[in-house]
This record gives structure tokens, C-alpha cells and sequence, in this order.
């Protein structure tokens, strides 16, 4: 049993987001495949690892696009042509479907996986207890009085809505109907249920998640510890809370809880719960930030939180890029930065730290910014070169890349052309996305964007951005 922190594979993630076909038939399809047969663990941490990806990002419908990338697709476009249509509004109709259809065969294939027990007993439960809150608190914030939307909804919201319907539905058990259907007739059909997530409060307590009696209650940072398993099914709580009292509900964790959970974090998935809890204790207690070793924020440790807790690497940046961080510890949090990995998660932070101006000021957006893009583009130059991402990594100066896991969600993965055309791409798109958003001038990466279509012509993406910045 393997806890992976990558994303699926293309070949998974083009099966799953079939929009036409029975969930029951694409789910059997999915657990059929050798990959799936022989790890399972493994392929339903890549599952949930995919649906955060998705989840948190900004454009899902563009990260489902390069997710589904198959290694022919690296020297041929031809599959991506075959999937584009001539009219732009054709495709992103195409592309919705295609977001629609792999978040709720993903959904399905969670069910299916342990269909055998009842819904209180499915290790997803949490999940979708946790997906059905956190949208119906944004939904209250963002409808009015008389239900409609407050401001226009885009592709994202309308996708998570019908999303969120369909995994009340599994949780209201109608799975062995919904089994029957496709995501088009979700669409089609505006399926809805009503279902009071309260009564499933019991159930989490039962599965030790929950260790009190309130209507929300916060999970319990011991009982996490202490229940957990490792990849051989054993206990892996250290003896750090072995004699320390279980903290209350809303009481904050005990600092050698703390640590052991921010260490955990870096090489397994935490709770949503957990996260938002450990987010307001160090919010509140922001001297811990400045007084943990220089270990806290290294290259290989923030590549895993990136990876494993992505909303909680978020998080603990924003508290150390924001007012009342000394000077060196913000200088320290900069230069990790511009080291880390090329991959999916990690330009998610980044544009989102470069894309808030109250964190930056210009001068450190534009030091971050050109120090990634040139760390970036001399590790992708190093696949190329050496035809592995160690090398990359040591090009880049941090060696414990392959210790910490290169092939992170969404990430490089292997070595030679095929990861080098990957790697130049996800910078393209992430140099695209910024430009777009107004968070930089088209003069201010003009050096890079042609240091990209130079070495990497012959990567599509990369001679089409450079036409279009540089002539």
C-alpha cells in the first residue's frame, strides 16, 4: 500500500470524464484497469489528489486540459486537435462537459469502491460531508434573498453546483439509481436532493474524526494522531502525543501536537477541518512562525505541503508574507519560493501569491517572479540534458527533490523530452494566466518568455507565447 501524491495518469483522467456514458459502466472501466487492480490505495489518493487540483483552481477547466495530456500528446497534437473543435465556443462547452463529467465519475467511483457498506461506514463520507458545507456556506454567501445568484456565475461555480447535487445524492443513498444515469442527464435532468448533513456528525464521531457533541464539531488533533495508519496499516502516531491530553473542542493543539501535525502534513493529506484549525491557531499566535528552525520552510518540506495540503501551504504563506514577519524570515520565504518544483500545485500558490498585491510589495512579486521563471527554466534545460529530474533538481539547488517525491501532483514525473515539454508547458500557461489576470506586463517577462521559445522551440505552447510577446 503506497500513499501517492500525484495526480492520476492521463489515461484515467481522459476515462473518467466520459459525459455520455452510465457511471456504473465508466466506474467499472476505471477499476478494471491494470493500474487500479494493482494499487488501489495508491489510485484513490491520486483520485482525491485530482478533485483538490481541480477544486482549487482558479481555471479547472485548463488544468483538466493538461491533465489529460497522454505521452503521445508531448510530439503529437494530435489528439488534442481531435478533441478542439474549429468554434471556440464549441470547445468551451466541450471542456465544461468534460470538467462535469470527471468530477462526478470521480464522485461515483468512490462510492462504488466501497458500495458493499452502508454510506456511514464509506472512508469517503468525510469527504462529502466536507465538499456539501464548504459549498453550501459559499452558495448562502453568494445568492440573494430569492435564491438566484448574486453577480454571474461562471463555468467553475455552475460545474461545483451540480457536483455538490450529485454527492448529496450518494450521501441521501441513491447511488445504485444515480449508477444508471450519466453526467448528461445531471445536467439535463437539474437533479436535486435534500439532505440535513447533521445526521452524519455521529457517524464521523464513530469513525474518530469528530471527538465532540457540538453541531460542527472540530476534529480532534489527538485522536488524529493517534488513530492514524501507515502504509502498513499500523499505527504511525508518534510518542510526541502519547501523554498529552486531548485539547478540547476549539481549544488550540499543544505545541508538540502542532509540530507533529505540520510534519505530517508534508507526507499525507490532513483534514479540512484540521487545516482551517491549525490555519487560526498559528494566526493567533503568529511569533510560532518565527520561531520555528529553517527546516519549517526548505524546499523539500514546503514541495510536500504543497503537494499533500495545498490549502495549507497557502495559508501558512499568507501568515509569513503578511505584516509583522521579520524582514529575514520574509527574505528566507521568497527564496524558497523561486525553488520550488514546476508542477501544478505550485504554480497555483505562486500566482496566487503574486496575484495579491497586499502580500508583495512590486519589487518582491518581480524578485520572486524572475527568480522562479529562471530556476524553472534552468531545471526544465536539465531534463533535457541529463534526462532525469534529479538532475533537474540538483541544477536547481535542492537535492532532496527525489527524496521528497519530484513527480508531485500534476508534476514532472520521469525524465527526458517528455518531461521537459511538460515542464516548459506548465510554465507557458502559468506565464499566460498571469498576463491575463494584469499581474504582470508583457515587458517584464519579454526575456524569459524568449529564453522559452528559443531553447524550447520546438514546444507549441512556448513558440506561441513567444510570437505573441516578442513578434
Amino acid at each position: 500500500m503506497r500513499i501517492s501524491r500525484d495526480s492520476l495518469s492521463p489515461s484515467l483522467v481522459d476515462l473518467l470524464s466520459a459525459w455520455t456514458v452510465t457511471f456504473q459502466t465508466t466506474a467499472a472501466a476505471f477499476l478494471a484497469q491494470p493500474s487500479v487492480i494493482s494499487e488501489p490505495f495508491s489510485r484513490v489518493c491520486e483520485l482525491h489528489n485530482t478533485l483538490l487540483l481541480l477544486e482549487q483552481s482558479k481555471q479547472p477547466t485548463t488544468v483538466l486540459e493538461v491533465l489529460r495530456e497522454s505521452e503521445d500528446d508531448d510530439d503529437d497534437d494530435t489528439a488534442t486537435l481531435k478533441r478542439k473543435s474549429v468554434d471556440p465556443q464549441n470547445d468551451a462547452v466541450r471542456q465544461a462537459q468534460e470538467l462535469l463529467g470527471f468530477m462526478l465519475n470521480a464522485e461515483f467511483v468512490l462510492f462504488e469502491l466501497y458500495r458493499e457498506y452502508a454510506i456511514r461506514m464509506n472512508p469517503s463520507l468525510s469527504h462529502w460531508v466536507t465538499v456539501s458545507r464548504d459549498f453550501d456556506r459559499w452558495y448562502k454567501a453568494n445568492t440573494g434573498p430569492d435564491g438566484q445568484p448574486v453577480g454571474e456565475w461562471g463555468v467553475k461555480e455552475k460545474v461545483f453546483k451540480i457536483r455538490v447535487a450529485f454527492v448529496k445524492g450518494i450521501l441521501a443513498e441513491q447511488g445504485p439509481k444515480l449508477a444508471q444515469i450519466t453526467p448528461h442527464d445531471c445536467a439535463s435532468r437539474g437533479l436535486d436532493f435534500t439532505i440535513d448533513l447533521h445526521t452524519f456528525n455521529s457517524a464521523l464521531r464513530e469513525q474518530g474524526l469528530y471527538d465532540s457533541d457540538s453541531e460542527e464539531p472540530s476534529p480532534s488533533y489527538s485522536t488524529l494522531l493517534e488513530t492514524s495508519t501507515d502504509e502498513s496499516g499500523y499505527s504511525s502516531a508518534s510518542g510526541i502525543t502519547s501523554n498529552t491530553q486531548s485539547p478540547s473542542n476549539g481549544a488550540p493543539p499543544a505545541q508538540d501536537q502542532l509540530s507533529a501535525i505540520l510534519v505530517r502534513a508534508v507526507s499525507e493529506v490532513i483534514s479540512s477541518a484540521l487545516t482551517t484549525n491549525v490555519l487560526e491557531h498559528l494566526d493567533a499566535n503568529r511569533s510560532l512562525l518565527n520561531s520555528y528552525p529553517l527546516d519549517f520552510i526548505s524546499v523539500s518540506t514546503l514541495t510536500g505541503l504543497v503537494s499533500f495540503n495545498p490549502i495549507l501551504a497557502r495559508g501558512i504563506m499568507v501568515l509569513l508574507l503578511s505584516e509583522g514577519t521579520s524582514s529575514t524570515r520574509r527574505s528566507e520565504v521568497l527564496s524558497t519560493l523561486s525553488f520550488l518544483p514546476v508542477v501544478l500545485a505550485t504554480l497555483d500558490l505562486l500566482n496566487r501569491i503574486i496575484t495579491q498585491s497586499r502580500l508583495l510589495t512590486k519589487d518582491e512579486a518581480s524578485l520572486l517572479l524572475h527568480g522562479f521563471l529562471a530556476n524553472a527554466i534552468r531545471s526544465a534545460e536539465a531534463l533535457g540534458e541529463n534526462g532525469g529530474a534529479a538532475a533537474a533538481a540538483a541544477a536547481a539547488g535542492y537535492e532532496d527533490y527525489e527524496a521528497t517525491g519530484g513527480g508531485v501532483a500534476g508534476g514532472v514525473g520521469g525524465g527526458g523530452r517528455r518531461a521537459q515539454t511538460r515542464s516548459v508547458t506548465l510554465l507557458c500557461l502559468f506565464i499566460t494566466s498571469l498576463l491575463r489576470d494584469g499581474a504582470v506586463e508583457a515587458q517584464e517577462v519579454y526575456y524569459e518568455v524568449q529564453e522559452l521559445g528559443v531553447r524550447f522551440v520546438w514546444v507549441k505552447e512556448a513558440r506561441e507565447l513567444w510570437k505573441s510577446i516578442c513578434g
